[in-house]
Formats: C-alpha cells, structure tokens, sequence
C-alpha cells in the first residue's frame, strides 16, 4: 500500500495535467472563434472554415500539438568546428529518439534527413505522435537595429495525442458546418414565418416590409450567430468526451511521461551551449 505523501503526490501531478490540457483546450477555442468571424455584410463568409469541410485532408495540415518545445543554440563561428558540433548534436538527437521509442510502448521510429540535410525523428504509435526536426545554418539576433549573424543549431519538437487532433478537427468543421446551416436555415424559417403568418391574417404583403437588403443581412447574421452557439455546444461535448476517453485509455499519461523525457534528454544534450 502507497504512504498517503506518495499518493497525494500521484493526485496532484493527474490534477495538474487535466488543468494544463484544459487549457491548451480553451487557448485552441479561444483561435477557432477569433477565425469563424469572418462574415460579411451579404452573409458571404468564411475564409478558411469552407475548406475544412469540403477538403478536411487539406484544412487539416496545420495540426494543433498539445505540446511544443523550440531551442535555438549557438555554435562556434568556425565551419569545420560548427559542423563537428552538427554532427555530435544529431547523434544526440538520433540516439534520445531510439531509446525513447524503445522505452515508451515501442513506439515506431522514422529518423531521416530532409532535402537540405536536416536530421528529423517521428515516434509514432495508434495514440500518440512526436515529431523532432533539428535545422542548422546560419542565423541572426538584432541588438540595437544592428544584425549580429552567427552559426546556429535549432531543435523543435511538438507531441500529439491522435485521438484529441482527430477530435478537434472534427468539432472545427462541426461548427462550420452549424453555422451554414443557420445562415441558410434561419432566415429561410423566417421567410416561411412570415409569409405563413401573414396569409393567414389576410396580409400577404407583410413579409416583403423586411424582405430587403439589411432586414437579410440581419438574419444571416442571427443565423450564423446560432449555428455557431449549436456548434460550440456539441463541439465541446465531443472534445470533453475524447478528452475524458484518451485519459482513461492511459494516452494523456504517456504523452506527459514521454514528453518530460524528451525534454530533459534535449536539456542534457544541449546544456553546454548557449541558448539564443
């Protein structure tokens, strides 16, 4: 049986990673919203948000990470010495992938080089997905308006649980999805309304006193305000079930253990350089 100390310590630890994901996940809506108000005076809307739906493979490019990490570090001047220094960081980046991999559910590992020689690593499985890109060149930090260049190294990752990214691409083009429904569908329930209700009193004409430019106007706007309000509502159930689900199927756990091991690794490899 655990000492009351070391479970305390378990709790608190699970508190804090349901609080820091709920807030990646308010941060992500608080985005979503600021892009979805995009509409203009015709009702014409959406820059991105139609793409979701109609081509989700391609709207889906630019995936949320529920962790990010970037470290610029800067290398000697020299050539030969800044590609020495190259060489032994992505052995380092090479060997922290496989041992990562092999320590955490044997995840896949992809470690490769890109067109212009970068080393980059993928650790993958069904749950969870780490990306690690690493670029080396040369770089610039301005002080005072002057340019001050040097040789760089930059390492970048950023993990994902799949489950949370297939969710939330889901709520996006739900809520898109609700928000053409209510521009269509109020203002077409509204015309109905009226017309109904106005033949019904003998006053046939009654609708056309709105029907024009700004009364449409102001109910494409209605409507696109309550699809909206809909989408979010059931968008937000399905985030808090998936979210509930990854944490039970033991996802949020290994993501958290695997990015604290990648981020201490890559403190270790780098601790002798100086961060930019």
């Amino acid at each position: 049986m655990l000492p009351p100390s070391e479970v305390q310590r378990e709790e608190q630890q699970s508190l804090d990673t349901v609080k820091r994901v709920i807030g990646a996940y308010e941060e992500r809506k608080v985005e979503i919203v600021e892009r979805s108000r995009h509409i203009t005076h015709a009702g014409v809307l959406f820059d991105d948000q139609i793409r979701e739906i109609l081509f989700p493979a391609e709207a889906g490019g630019n995936q949320w990470a529920l962790h990010e990490f970037s470290r610029t570090l800067k290398l000697p001047e020299d050539d030969f010495d800044a590609r020495r220094h190259k060489k032994e960081l992505d052995e380092g980046v090479r060997k922290l992938a496989s041992k990562l991999a092999a320590s955490f559910g044997r995840l896949e590992c992809k470690i490769g080089t890109d067109q212009a020689g970068h080393l980059f690593a993928r650790l993958t499985d069904k749950a969870l997905s780490v990306v690690i890109e690493t670029q080396f060149g040369r770089n610039a930090t301005f002080i005072g308006g002057a340019s001050y260049p040097f040789r760089s190294y930059s390492i970048r990752a950023e993990g994902r649980v799949l489950a949370l990214n297939k969710a939330d691409g889901s709520a996006r083009r739900f809520r898109t999805a609700c928000m053409v429904v209510g521009i269509l569908g109020v203002p077409a329930g509204f015309v109905w309304l009226a017309y109904t209700v106005g033949t019904r009193l003998g006053l046939e004409m009654f609708h056309r006193l709105w029907l024009h430019e700004p009364g449409v106007t102001l109910a494409l706007l209605f409507g696109a305000w309550v699809g909206g309000k809909v989408g979010q509502r059931v968008a937000a159930l399905i985030e808090k079930r998936t979210f509930k689900r990854a944490e039970a199927e033991g996802a949020l756990p290994r993501i958290e253990a695997l990015w604290k091991a990648l981020t201490e690794g890559i403190e270790d490899l780098t601790r002798k350089y100086d961060v930019v």
